[in-house]
């Protein structure tokens, strides 16, 4: 099964989130900031990261930046989690390469859907 790996500095959502995927048969990793992620993302090559856009040492956009930048990283799919309207999710990201988006609080159904999508849509690539 495919690697998740969820990057979230609130330690509540990063636990709920880790056990959905892992009850749905994902093989997951959890990170509590931006530069724990990124060393995370480049060590284990996950899948998908799913990545909240507000954390401490390093934030969304600064990993999403960093995992695009580097060539063993750089089409692994990156979906922001963010309580930010989505505008200014959208704006940012699409500049950067974000490849979908949730606004939290979000639906276990919207997050394994759109997990399953861009395992889809990166083995179609």
């Amino acid at each position: 099964m495919a690697t998740v790996l969820v990057i979230e500095d609130d330690s509540t959502i990063l636990e709920n989130t880790l056990e959905l995927l892992e009850l749905e048969g994902f093989t997951v990793i959890g990170a509590t900031d931006g530069m724990e992620g990124l060393e995370q993302a480049l060590e284990r090559l996950p899948d998908v990261i799913i990545c909240d856009v507000m954390m401490p040492r390093l934030d969304g956009y600064g990993v999403l930046k960093e995992i695009r930048a580097n060539s063993a990283t750089s089409t692994i799919p990156l979906i922001f989690v963010s309580a930010k309207p989505r505008e200014e999710i959208l704006a940012a990201g699409a500049t950067l390469g974000v490849s979908d988006y949730l606004i939290k609080p979000f639906r276990a159904s919207d997050l394994l859907r759109i997990v399953r999508k861009q395992i889809a849509n990166r083995a179609v690539s």
